[in-house]
Formats: structure tokens, C-alpha cells, sequence
């Protein structure tokens, strides 16, 4: 693979490469963790030269000054900022004659606004004010690219301030977004970021019928003659189902959205990728037009494999996308740096955007890491470990299909070694990915804090320079601890194991499989059969030390790191709740060991129920942004409660066994069917009654120790 652009930037050039917060340098693997950057003593005074800024802005915003008008029309104030209302981004700022001129189309008769669709939008509430759109426009850029980043910001205002356009009519699209304001993607764009803006925090209906419905029936107008402008479309549609549960809606637009993308061909590299010289080429916010479109079709892509892995494996179902597709077709996505530099007002050091590596070549255990890490961004390694993350959770499911645990000893068998050996092969791939990582990542993720390492010890990644990118390569490093911790986990759905625990309610059993296998692989008894084996195997220590790095992660990021500032995803959120239920039910496993009377320190229990408080901290924050992550919030909170019942339990016990009133209650076996008892209860009457004692509950409500009389 021909790396394009692949020569050693200078300092000077990598500061104009990429910024994230503010305009910064990225952290390569030469800026680690190393005495390269003690040389640099006046380094973080120079990163902020605002003449620099200003002058790479303005050739900017003169270049992508378009409108639809001969001349400009009255820029609309971002008011809600001047009132002090909302904080926007500088760049934000830098940009608004250019928002102004997208906004202002939006006051256009229908017939022009959405030019061959026979849609109206009758009974639907009325848009906003014009500055109230343009700041939630200006909001998109700002919050949406850490969740969904398929759109070239400087492109878009190019395209989007000409007047709209009648969709082309022929039947074989492009993969180049038409001129013309697209306003079904438009309001889509308007109703993934609206709930961050003031007017609309908490209104999550409005949100729904002022901005989704009018994508939504623009959209299906037009699924029968489709373009990119569409398929990006379905791609919002998608986020905001995900995002407030709308699990069929999203699910239907995911589906749509997989079909169209194989449609147009995305799943490889477009034909024209060096074909065409980019310095002939129209440039754009300082990239040529034909590789910004061929890098929005790879992100299109990969962010539909993203939500189509997670999905299937919260939801249980078969993926509609396969390894085989792609994997040796289509490039990984270029740093986020490099692909909204005009944000910044920076200006890339060349019109080419550098050729990454496949899927396959980025897993060859020979490819060199020096070049995966000059050239792939911590999204781009989020995109290789979703692929993998998949692996994982397709191959637990084909186990549980043959009820087989991948942990415990199993019987010898021509399905069984290819079982074996797919499950070594996923274990050198995790390897793989965490090898490739630049090396003040690996520092980052080690938990040991150098004074002498100013970088991560003196935490200099942490600052606001480099703040977004640190929490993203954090994100990254939080998705590869949860699927090493899967494959080596009791289940790949802990969400279901947990909900199970909690409810004690078995699934239906199919009647053409035997009577302990059920359609969600285990039964009431049959989970304690799991559970016990997993705790007696190596892969519980392992998932445990994943659990573990990977709770200490998330305690840094949210220490350092701000609610507002925080670039969280649904899909990182499901890996946080993952994990918090591993260390949750290792937790309700050590309390029941104890009470079988075997030796395991308190303080274990302890410990882990404190990392699951970090994954419940974390959760809290992405609740008040995806109504979905709520729900995994709640189910922590409901398994912390059992635990947590055991514990007061057990406590109870012992503190009656010293004192010689424990009687038959608290010994042998039936001191542990007290404790199960206990937590079960506690999760059903704990939430209503949280003063009841879960030692009273154990017992129908009378006390231990005492007789009871019935």
C-alpha cells in the first residue's frame, strides 16, 4: 500500500495538519512520551499564534464564501450567544456569514425548497427563529463530528448556500454530493443537534416534529430514486432514532442505509482515487473536492459498520454487514484532525488526503506501526476495532449456539478446534490493534504516571490543546478493554445476563433444542451453571484486569474532563456498560463464594463495586444526551442493588455469628441460599423501600436468628 504524503512532517507542519479543541498538533508517536519533547521548551508558548490563525482563516472564509444570491444576505446574529446563553467555538464564529447564507434558504417557498417532491409539511409546528437554526447549525460542527463525521464542513457550506436543486434523474447516481441546499439533509443535520442547544435541551418531542419528520418525509419521497445527499440523510435518521430509542425506526433507516451504501458501491475505493492529479483539481478548505468525496464514502461506510456491530450485539441479531465486503477493498478514515482542519482555520500541507491501510493490511502482523500511526487517528482505530469488536461478539454467539463455553473445558471435537482456534486467532488480533497504538497511548493506558513524562505524567495531554483528542484515543482504548473482556466474559450480551440476574426470569425455551439450552442460552439455573465456571477459569482474571484498566480510564476521563466538554457515543456508552456489569456480577459471584464460606477479601467486592460506579457516572452524563444510555444506567443501578444486598447480608451474619445468634441460618449451604434470596429481594423491594435492611427481606420480613413463628 502506497502511502501518499507518508514523509516526516515537520513541527511547523503537523501544527497546521491537524488541530482538535483548538488549533494544536497532533499527538503522534513522535510527540510520546519521550525526551523529544523536553526539547521543545518553548513548545506549548507557540502553539497558539492567532495572527497565523486569523490569516489561514480568512483564506478560508473567502474561499468558501458562496451564496445563492448575488450577493450576501443579512447575516443572522448568533443572539442566544451574545445573551450569554450558549458558548460557540471560535470557529463557529469565524463561519457565520457562511451559515447565514445556508439558513436563509430555508424561508424559500416549498416548491423551491424541495424542488420535484410532492411533500408538505402540514401539521407539523413551525421552524424556530433564523438565529436560532444558524446557532444549531453552528452547534452540528461543534458536537455531532465525535458521533458521526461524514460531512466536510467547508463542503458543505459551498453546496449547501447554492439554491436547491431537483434531485438527477438518472437511475445510477454518483458518489459526489450535488450543489444545492439538500433540505431533507439539512433538517436531519438540525435534529442531531438541536437537544444541544438551549432552546430545545429536555424537549426531545419538539426536537422530533419540528426537524425528523420534515427529513423524515422528504426522505421517503425519495428512497426509490436515491443519491448521496439521501443516503446521508438516513444516516442522521438513524443517530436520532439511536439516540432516543426509536429502536424499529433506526433500525429501518440502518437497513436502508446498508442498502444504499452497497448501492452506490462504497464498500470499496472509489475508481477515481489516483486517477486524477489533485493540484488540477477544484480545492476545498485546502483539500481537493474528489478526495474530500472519496473520504466522506469511507466514513459513510465505516460509520454504518460501527452502528450495524454495536446494534447487533445489544440487540442480539445477526449483522447486515460482513468482514468479507470490505476488508480488502476499502481504506480506514483519515485522521478527524486532518478532515475538519478548516474548522480551526487551518490549512492541510497538501491538497492530497494520505492513503491509509485496509481492513486486512492493518491486522498483518508484519505492517509496520511506525506508518499506521503517522497516518490513522484514533478514529480510524476505532473503526479497525469495531470490525474486531464484531468478531468477537459473532464468534461468543456461534458458542452459545453450540453450547459450548469458551472458557471451560471443552470436549474434543472438529467444530470444537475450529472454536479453539478462532478464539486464539481473535486474541492476537487485540494484541495486534494495542501494539500499533503510538506509544504515549500505551503510557496512557498503563495507569503509571512518570513526573518526569510531561506529557501524560504532568498531564500535559490533558490540556485544552490536545484535550479531544486525548478523550478520543481514551474512547478507543475503552472499546478494545470491553472486547477483550467480552471474549474472555461470561456472555457477549451482559446486558441480557444482567437483566436476567435481576428479573430471575428464564427465557422461552425453543422445542427443537434441548431443555438447557434456551433462545438466550441460558436458563435460571443454567446462569449459575456459566457463572461458576467462568469464575473458576483463567478468562475471569483476565476480564477482570480489562474491566479494570478500562474503569481507571473512565475515572480519568471524567476527572479531567468536563460534562460539556466530553465526546461520548452511544456506542462507547454500550461498551461502558459492558463493562460496569463484568465487574458487577464478578462482584455477586465473590459475595456468594464468601457466603459458600470460602475465603475472598470484602474489600474485593468493594473495589469492584466502585469501578461499576464509574461506568454508572459516565452513563448519567450520556443520559441526559441519549435517552438509550438510561437504560443501561438503570440496569447497573438495579445489579448494584443486588450486590449490594448481599453484602448487607452477609455483614448481618457474621455480626450475628460472633455473637452467638446466628443459629442454623448462617451456616453451610443455607447461609448462601439466604444471600441469593437477599439480592433477589433487594432489587424488587430495595428501590421502593431503600431503609429495609436486606438481612429482613432474606426472611419474608422477620429478623435472623430469631424463630419464626408461623
Amino acid at each position: 500500500m502506497a502511502y501518499s504524503g507518508a514523509a516526516d512532517m515537520s513541527l511547523k507542519e503537523q501544527q497546521l495538519a491537524g488541530v482538535s479543541a483548538a488549533p494544536v498538533v497532533p499527538l503522534a508517536a513522535e510527540l510520546g512520551p519521550s525526551t523529544e519533547i523536553m526539547q521543545q521548551a518553548d513548545f506549548a508558548s507557540q502553539l497558539f499564534d492567532f495572527s497565523e490563525l486569523d490569516a489561514a482563516s480568512a483564506a478560508v472564509s473567502s474561499e468558501t464564501s458562496w451564496s445563492p444570491l448575488e450577493q450576501l444576505p443579512p447575516r443572522i446574529e448568533f443572539l442566544s450567544a451574545h445573551r450569554g446563553e450558549l458558548e460557540l467555538e471560535r470557529g463557529t464564529w469565524q463561519v457565520q456569514q457562511q451559515i447565514s447564507a445556508v439558513i436563509s434558504q430555508l424561508s424559500l417557498p416549498m416548491e423551491l425548497l424541495a424542488p420535484g417532491q410532492n411533500v408538505n409539511f402540514d401539521g407539523l409546528p413551525p421552524l424556530p427563529e433564523s438565529f436560532i437554526l444558524a446557532e444549531i447549525l453552528g452547534l452540528y460542527f461543534e458536537k455531532i463530528p465525535c458521533i458521526l463525521s461524514c460531512i466536510h464542513e467547508a463542503t458543505f457550506y459551498r453546496l449547501a448556500s447554492q439554491p436547491p436543486v431537483a434531485p438527477p434523474l438518472s437511475p445510477y447516481p454518483g458518489t459526489r454530493t450535488s450543489a444545492g441546499l439538500n433540505a431533507a439533509l439539512l433538517f436531519s443535520m438540525l435534529a442531531c443537534a438541536a437537544r444541544f442547544h438551549p432552546r430545545f435541551r429536555d424537549k426531545r418531542g419538539d426536537i422530533e416534529q419540528i426537524f425528523y419528520q420534515r427529513a423524515r418525509r422528504l426522505t421517503l419521497d425519495r428512497l426509490d430514486a436515491p443519491d448521496m445527499n439521501v443516503l446521508k440523510t438516513i444516516l442522521h435518521l438513524t443517530l436520532f432514532g439511536v439516540e432516543n430509542s426509536m429502536w424499529i425506526s433506526s433500525y429501518m433507516w440502518l437497513g436502508s442505509g446498508v442498502s444504499l451504501a452497497r448501492f452506490l458501491g462504497l464498500y470499496r475505493e472509489l475508481a477515481m482515487v489516483g486517477n486524477v492529479d489533485p493540484r488540477m483539481e477544484d480545492v476545498v478548505g485546502g483539500l481537493a473536492s474528489q478526495h474530500i468525496a472519496a473520504e466522506e464514502c469511507r466514513r459513510i461506510w465505516w460509520w454504518l459498520r460501527n452502528y450495524d456491530a454495536s446494534g447487533a450485539s445489544a440487540s442480539k441479531r445477526p449483522p447486515m454487514i460482513h468482514d468479507e465486503e470490505y476488508e480488502s477493498h476499502l481504506l480506514l478514515p483519515c485522521p478527524e484532525s486532518l478532515f475538519s482542519a478548516t474548522r480551526y482555520g487551518m490549512t492541510p500541507p497538501t491538497t492530497s488526503i494520505p492513503l491509509t491501510q485496509t481492513l486486512k493490511e492493518f491486522y498483518e502482523p508484519t505492517a509496520p506501526a511506525e506508518q499506521v500511526q503517522t497516518w490513522i487517528g484514533p478514529n480510524g482505530y476505532i473503526a479497525a476495532l469495531t470490525a474486531l469488536f464484531n468478531r468477537v461478539t459473532t464468534y461468543r454467539a456461534e458458542c452459545n449456539s453450540v453450547n459450548i463455553l469458551p472458557f471451560a473445558t471443552i470436549p474434543s471435537g472438529e467444530n470444537v478446534e475450529e472454536l479453539v482456534r478462532k478464539f486464539a486467532a481473535h486474541e492476537r488480533d487485540l494484541d495486534i490493534w494495542y501494539q500499533k497504538l503510538p506509544p504515549w497511548v500505551k503510557v496512557l493506558d498503563s495507569g503509571i504516571r512518570d513526573p518526569q513524562d510531561p506529557l501524560v505524567g504532568g498531564g500535559l495531554c490533558w490540556d485544552d490543546q490536545w484535550v479531544q483528542e486525548t478523550y478520543d484515543w481514551s474512547i478507543a482504548l475503552t472499546i478494545w478493554h470491553c472486547s477483550a473482556a467480552t471474549l474472555h466474559g461470561p456472555d457477549y450480551n451482559m446486558m441480557a445476563m444482567g437483566r436476567q440476574i435481576v428479573t430471575g426470569r428464564d427465557a422461552v425455551t425453543p422445542s427443537k433444542t434441548p431443555a438447557h439450552v434456551t433462545a438466550d442460552f441460558m436458563s435460571a439455573a443454567r446462569l449459575d451453571e456459566v457463572l461458576i465456571a467462568w469464575q473458576g477459569s483463567m478468562s475471569f482474571g483476565i476480564a477482570l484486569e480489562h474491566a479494570s484498566r478500562a474503569s481507571a480510564i473512565l475515572e480519568e476521563m471524567a476527572t479531567r474532563v468536563p460534562p460539556n466538554k466530553r465526546r461520548d457515543t452511544p456506542f462507547f456508552g454500550y461498551c461502558v456498560c459492558q463493562l460496569g456489569l463484568i465487574n458487577l456480577i464478578a462482584a455477586r459471584q465473590v459475595a456468594l463464594l464468601r457466603a459458600a464460606g470460602q475465603e475472598h477479601p470484602n474489600s474485593l467486592t468493594a473495589m469492584l463495586k466502585h469501578r461499576a460506579a464509574t461506568s454508572m457516572h459516565i452513563l448519567d452524563h450520556q443520559s441526559k444526551w441519549f435517552t438509550a444510555s438510561k437504560s443501561g444506567m438503570d440496569l447497573l443501578h438495579k445489579v448494584m442493588t443486588e450486590v449490594a444486598g448481599g453484602d448487607l447480608s452477609l455483614k448481618f451474619l457474621d455480626d450475628l455469628a460472633k455473637r452467638g445468634q446466628a443459629g442454623s441460618e448462617g451456616s453451610g449451604g443455607f447461609k448462601e441460599v439466604l444471600v441469593r434470596k437477599a439480592m433477589g429481594q433487594t432489587v424488587k423491594a430495595g428501590m421502593q423501600e431503600p431503609g429495609l435492611c436486606a438481612g429482613t427481606m432474606a426472611m419474608g420480613g422477620h429478623l435472623f436468628g430469631q424463630q419464626h413463628r408461623g
